[in-house]
């Protein structure tokens, strides 16, 4: 039973579909980019689903390629697809002609009834587009993180991104750079250090601490199926109303997830 207080979009690549499917959520087809020449390319597809979403690797755009066609290709193809939208997937930072197909695409978009999705770092140059806002913190608050995002862009135009942490830091410090570790590290240094868990109502994840055979010290944070949920509520508190979470990184724990009270 779904017990996921907000509306879900699965982000999934096509090799995982089916699996994804079975769990009658709405899709985001990680199946989009472009060729060097601005063809949209899509990969082998079994039917969509009515208000999925396309998900676009924006990164795979030429900037020689004329706004326009891209535009009316991404159009064409949330028509066809009966998408009610797409998400922009860039990982750069914002060029001028970026900044132009992102402005133009809005507008457009905007005028077919369809919803736009772009990372934080481009929501000045749309007026009507979703912002998506990533769980992922390391310090600070993600309540006064997404507090502060709801006062800058209104919580209807918020798309939470819930990202499955599982991060290693050394200590003292938690300001250097953190190392990702597997399903299987996590669990591993879980069972050779036999940590006290605890839960960060701050960050809405869970975390612990050891030392190593050498006597230094390290901090984990890592997320399962009750802090995920967590998230989940905290956002419908704060009124935002949908959010993201890419399948594969939680196809281990979705059902737990969905189950949890």
């Amino acid at each position: 039973m779904n017990q996921i207080p907000i509306k879900t979009v699965l982000l999934t690549p096509p090799d995982k579909l089916a699996q994804a499917k079975a769990f009658k959520l709405p899709i985001a087809h990680m199946a989009y980019r472009f060729s060097r020449e601005g063809a949209l390319i899509k990969a082998p597809l079994s039917d969509t689903q009515k208000n999925d979403l396309l998900f676009l690797d924006g990164d795979s755009w030429n900037e020689n390629s004329e706004i326009p066609s891209i535009i009316q290709q991404l159009i064409k193809e949330c028509k066809t697809q009966h998408y009610r939208g797409a998400i922009l997937d860039f990982s750069k930072s914002p060029t001028q002609r970026t900044v132009s197909l992102i402005k133009q695409l809005d507008t457009m978009m905007h005028k077919q009834n369809l919803r736009l999705y772009l990372p934080e770092c481009y929501h000045s140059y749309s007026k009507s587009a979703n912002i998506i806002i990533s769980s992922a913190i390391s310090g600070g608050s993600l309540q006064q993180r997404l507090t502060s995002a709801k006062q800058t862009y209104g919580s209807n135009r918020i798309t939470l991104s819930i990202e499955r942490c599982a991060e290693a830091f050394s200590l003292p410090t938690l300001k250097g750079k953190s190392t990702s570790l597997s399903r299987l590290e996590l669990q591993k240094r879980i069972q050779t250090t036999s940590p006290s868990i605890f839960y960060s109502n701050e960050l809405c994840a869970n975390y612990f601490t050891y030392l190593n055979q050498y006597g230094s010290a390290h901090f984990i944070l890592y997320d399962d199926a009750k802090s995920i949920h967590r998230k989940f509520s905290l956002a419908k508190n704060l009124n935002i109303t949908e959010c993201f979470m890419l399948y594969p990184q939680v196809d281990d724990i979705l059902i737990d997830i969905l189950n949890e009270n």
